[in-house]
């Protein structure tokens, strides 16, 4: 993880220093991007009328960083805090959604446009991937977490 940050602070700021070198007629863009989602959910999932339904508030809080420093290229670093309530690490059991620790990157990738040809894109780093009806592939939005995928896209 520590790496993968590393790598993509770099890469933004050699991003940042091409759009500064840029000519004079594109303006370099930057925007904040953010989601809040809070859900409720309710599992009654025991076979048995008698018992109660268990309740759980899930919350999942997204901010992003888009920076468009040169015309045909693109930086988005996206980090994600998800979370169970009341399911907090007490020492005795381990949750990952219910551990403090679990502020994560889930997106951060360069993109570069007309490449070498006009139709070509390249994207390098963590990304959301979404084909068909994304049952292998797509970033599953549904979930608290979702999902994102380390590689390379080109088109």
């Amino acid at each position: 993880m520590n790496n993968v940050v590393r790598l993509l602070s770099i890469i933004f700021l050699v991003v940042v220093s091409i759009g500064w070198v840029q000519a004079q007629d594109f303006s370099p863009t930057y925007t904040w991007k953010g989601e809040v989602r809070l859900r409720g959910e309710m599992d009654g999932r025991d076979f048995n009328n008698l018992t109660p339904f268990t309740l759980y508030t899930l919350s999942r809080i997204r901010l992003g960083f888009e920076a468009k420093p040169a015309e045909d290229v693109r930086v988005y670093i996206q980090a994600q805090d998800s979370r169970v309530f009341g399911t907090e690490n007490d020492g005795a059991t381990f949750s990952t959604l219910g551990d403090s620790k679990n502020l994560d990157l889930h997106q951060g990738y360069f993109e570069v446009n007309q490449l070498f040809l006009p139709e070509l894109m390249i994207r390098l780093g963590r990304q959301e991937l979404s084909y068909g009806n994304e049952r292998l592939i797509g970033g599953v939005n549904f979930h608290n977490v979702g999902r994102a995928f380390d590689g390379a896209l080109v088109r």
